[in-house]
């Protein structure tokens, strides 16, 4: 891998001298492995592009050689820091990035031994996501080489939303997807679309963090992105500006996070006001005597008001109807304020302090002035936190269910509960 990054450094003018350099190499590098090694044979007998009139590209593909061989030298470090406390106490690490306390446990004592492993494993764990950040930037540095991803003047790749024409990635119903299966053998409606709704795309792994396979990792990962974070954990955006992209359900394993995906792939669809009688899906609304739901005629509208949205993508992340709730209770939005399947977090709070208490995929209960926390009354509104202080949810009469920054629930009463 190094003799890769001596060539990068000290490669001729030209992106073409460049690829028959690393050509010369490629046969000694058949065994690397990673997302960096797969992208590297990938651009082998690539056809490149002669910039040589370009020294900006140039520069741009240079800085990202840089920083990434330097983060290589810096996870090698934390690694055998890592693995020399490890060999010191009688752990190993495994392969799968955990740390084996082995026999170590009757030597040193059990509770001292799971002390130290925590520590420890905390610390891997870091490693663990520098690792995947420094093959992502190895592997940003091989595609920009050959045209695969554009760079910004500090050589870091600029982020790329899902192309919308990949189906797998576009929210919104389509036929069999998700699909509203309302297990009474009857035909429903479609559900009614708003034409031209700012729609966010769904993925697999979040915009500009490095793939991952299903499981902790990924989630993770996704749960950084929507908190606004970079792999590196620096800030991204400023809290209230929407992600790029939201993730595909079945990409993930969290529940929250699968409640997002369940709820991305409703943009689009109106708001429907007492469109909340099935946790299978949208259903018919009805008018509210003569506001904005009479107005736009709600009645001959198949969509979610606010409860019915978090009714449908809690059921579909948990297989449990978020409406069955403990005590006195009204309907809609007050039933997920006491439901038996939410467990409550924090409540009562102003929505600007929800950002302290809230993770991604959590529920958001705003209340009436005076609402008393988790009571199940005097709710008013809900929806499923993002992170970065926005939501998704359906949000009045005559729209569509989309993002919203959270912001504009900045001094209400505000109850957070979290899918089971």
């Amino acid at each position: 891998m190094l003799k890769v990054f001596q060539v990068a450094n000290g490669r001729a003018d030209t992106m073409q001298k460049f690829g028959d350099d690393l050509g010369q190499v490629g046969q000694n590098l058949a065994d690397w492995e990673g997302e960096a090694g797969a992208a590297f044979q990938g651009s082998l007998g690539r056809a490149r592009t002669d910039i040589e009139s370009d020294g900006r590209e140039s520069r741009q593909v240079g800085a990202a050689v840089s920083d990434a061989w330097e983060d290589v030298q810096i996870t090698r470090g934390m690694m055998s820091e890592v693995d020399e406390t490890a060999q010191g106490l009688g752990f190993t690490i495994t392969p799968d990035w955990k740390v084996d306390i082995g026999n170590a446990g009757l030597l040193m004592g059990t509770t001292e031994a799971r002390l130290e492993q925590q520590i420890l494993q905390g610390q891997l764990d870091t490693v663990k996501v520098k690792a995947h950040t420094t093959d992502h930037e190895l592997a940003t540095a091989m595609r920009a080489a050959v045209g695969d991803v554009k760079l910004n003047q500090d050589g870091r790749e600029i982020p790329q939303a899902p192309p919308p024409g990949d189906d797998k990635r576009v929210p919104g119903p389509r036929p069999g997807d998700p699909p509203y299966d309302y297990h009474d053998g009857k035909q429903h409606p479609p559900p009614t679309m708003i034409p031209g709704a700012n729609v966010i795309p769904l993925a697999d792994n979040p915009p500009g963090f490095p793939p991952a396979d299903p499981g902790s990792q990924r989630d993770q990962n996704w749960q950084m992105y929507l908190n606004g974070q970079n792999a590196d954990g620096t800030r991204r955006v400023a809290a209230g500006v929407p992600p790029a992209a939201l993730p595909n359900p079945e990409a993930v394993q969290d529940k929250g996070l699968q409640a997002i995906g369940a709820a991305g792939r409703q943009q689009g669809i109106s708001y429907a006001w007492g469109g909340n009688q099935s946790p299978y899906g949208p259903t018919k609304g009805q008018g509210d005597g003569g506001g904005d739901a009479t107005k736009n005629h709600d009645e001959n509208r198949i969509g979610y008001d606010c409860g019915g949205l978090v009714r449908f993508s809690m059921f579909e992340a948990t297989g449990h109807d978020a409406f069955e709730h403990n005590g006195p209770s009204g309907k809609g939005t007050d039933q997920l304020d006491s439901s038996k399947y939410l467990t409550p977090v924090e409540g009562g709070i102003p929505g600007s302090r929800v950002g302290q208490f809230a993770q991604p995929g959590d529920v958001l209960v705003f209340g009436d002035p005076g609402h008393q926390k988790f009571s199940g009354t005097d709710t008013h509104h809900t929806g499923i936190y993002l992170g970065n202080g926005v939501i998704i949810n359906a949000p009045g009469s005559g729209q569509a269910v989309r993002v919203d920054p959270l912001s504009q629930w900045a001094r209400e009463p505000t109850d957070i509960l979290r899918p089971q």
